[in-house]
Parts: C-alpha cells; structure tokens; sequence
C-alpha cells in the first residue's frame, strides 16, 4: 500500500472513530450499525473483522448509553465474534467458508436491528390517554423559559401551562407539584436535570430520585409523562442513560436528546450553524432556544403528546 493510501485509510479511520465517539445517543444504533457493516465487508473479502468489531465494542461501552439488555447483547455479540474471527484468522479453510460468513453476517445484523428496536421501543409510550379540557404542563428550567411552551399552544387544541423556570434543578420541580397538580393536567414534560449535573454535582442515584418523585406523583394523579433527554457530555454520558432507562421502566414517551443538542449545533456557535445564516439558526448564545428553536422544540414535543393523545390533539392545519 503507497504512503498516500495508507494516510488515506489512517485519516478515514481517525473519522469514523471521532464521528462515532461524537455521535448522539439517539443515532447510537446507526453508528454501531457502521461498525457491525464494516466487520461483514471485511469478512465478505476474507480480512480481519475483529478490529471493527472490538473498536465498535469499545467506542459503545465509552459512550455509557445505559447498561441494557440491548447493551449486552450487542457487547458480547461484538466481542464473540472478534474472538472467534481472531482465532480463525490462521485457519483458512474454516474463517473463509460461506457457512461462517453468512451465520456471522445475519448475527451482526441481527443485534443491530435488536439494538435499534429496543432503543426505540424504550422512548414510546404504550399507555393511550383520553383527550379533555384538561391542560398540558411544560415543567422546566431556562430551556422551558425561554418560550417553547407558547409555541407548543399554537400546535394543540387543550391550554398549555407553562412552569418554565429559569435555573432551577429537580428539586425545585418537586417543589412546584402541588402549583401543578392545582391544574389538573393531563400531561406534563419534564425538562430538569441539567443542573443537578452541572451545578449541584449530584450523584446519578441521587438526580433519579427526583425524578422518579416527579414521574410516580403524575402518574398517580393520572397525567402521562413526557421526559426530555438532557445531554451531559459530548462523548460519554456520566449518567448512564438515565432518562431512557426511566422511560422504559415507567412507560414514558421521550423526547431524546438530539434536540437539544441541535440548539448547540445549529447556533452560531459551532460547526454546521457557524457556517449558516443567523435567520437559520436555533439559538443564539449555543444552548437557549431562540424563536426558531422554540418552534421547532414544540414541534417535536408535539409528536410525543399526539403519541398519548391522538391526533385530535393536534390542531387542523398545522406542521406535524
């Protein structure tokens, strides 16, 4: 291989790993889903897969997604098959017949597929709820304050209430539950834990406390839950998934954290919003919504109250 080729497939590789250790835990299953067609084009050309395989394996461990049964399965599925592609590797006969290839092939995809479908299961709620003049609850910190609430009412037929309160932490939120359940709702988002992580330093178990308080005190007062993602790092998640983990276990829908992170890339900032318009942008300063990124925060809040909900929710002509 010329020294060019070689810088070439050096620079590319250096990309891939860069892309994926920056890649959001939403796209999670698209990035190993990469790594998983990297390893069955190399075994298709009889090379090495075991390399892709344990970079994958190890790029997915260090961006601490929430320690599943998705996560394991996929973990030790890579790492079985890097083990045994890389005792084949000096048996011929055996690492390039068409039965391995194929049976190794169907499992990879099979634990991607797996792997996104129980992620995606995991951020949607099953329980249906009956629509009535009872409000939607926006309860959050300064991402909430900053306005989506009044752009989510332009999108809904039931009143919005906004509880947007900029700078407070989880439990702040707890102390506003009896203001909110004074409203009956009959949903309520939650956007809160940013600053239990950035400014209160609170342990994982400590911030999920909370929040299961504010979760199991809706539910009970029969208002469905909308969780919001929070981003906390851009390669590796301190807390281990924790909104999805809490979506799964309590039947919530989730909006995930691309969306915030999209304030962050799409202001002037950073790459790609930096090298657009302002009049494109979602926020101003690289993490608070502007109108823009209000409107397009409610829109997708939308998606998952009309998930609860039903489509009646939804008001007549307006962008789903």
């Amino acid at each position: 291989m010329s020294l060019i080729r070689r810088l070439i497939v050096i620079l590319a590789a250096l990309g891939l790993v860069f892309g994926s250790l920056l890649s959001f835990p939403s796209i999670l299953p698209y990035m190993i889903g990469i790594w998983a067609l990297g390893a069955v084009l190399a075994i298709a050309y009889h090379r090495m897969a075991w390399p892709w395989l344990l970079a994958g394996a190890i790029i997915l461990a260090t961006k601490r997604p929430g320690f599943t049964l998705e996560f394991w399965l996929v973990m030790l599925g890579f790492l079985g098959i890097a083990w045994t592609d890389y005792r084949l590797r000096g048996r011929a006969p055996a690492a390039t017949s068409k039965n391995y290839r194929v049976w190794t092939s169907f499992i990879l995809m099979f634990l991607v597929v797996q792997y996104g479908v129980m992620r995606w299961h995991a951020a949607r709620s099953g329980r249906p709820q009956v629509l009535d003049d009872r409000p939607i609850v926006c309860l959050g910190d300064s991402l909430t304050d900053f306005g989506y609430p009044q752009s989510l009412e332009q999108l809904v037929v039931v009143p919005v209430v906004d509880f947007g309160r900029d700078g407070i932490n989880t439990d702040a939120g707890i102390k506003l539950i009896p203001d909110i359940l004074a409203h009956r709702p009959q949903a309520v988002v939650i956007e809160l834990g940013g600053h239990d992580y950035n400014s209160d330093r609170k342990t994982r178990a400590e911030l999920r406390k909370n929040l299961v308080i504010l979760i199991e005190t809706f539910q009970q007062q029969q208002a469905a839950v909308v969780l919001v993602e929070i981003p906390r790092g851009f390669i590796s998640d301190p807390y281990d998934g924790l909104e999805r983990e809490l979506a799964a276990v309590y039947d919530l829908e989730l909006v995930d954290d691309s969306v915030i992170r999209n304030f962050i890339f799409n202001s002037p900032i950073l790459p790609p919003g930096s090298w657009r318009d302002s009049s494109q942008h979602f926020s101003d300063d690289g993490l608070h919504p502007n109108s823009r990124g209000n409107q397009y925060f409610a829109r997708i809040v939308s998606r998952h109250i009309e998930n609860i909900l039903g489509p009646d929710v939804r008001r007549p002509h307006t962008p789903n």
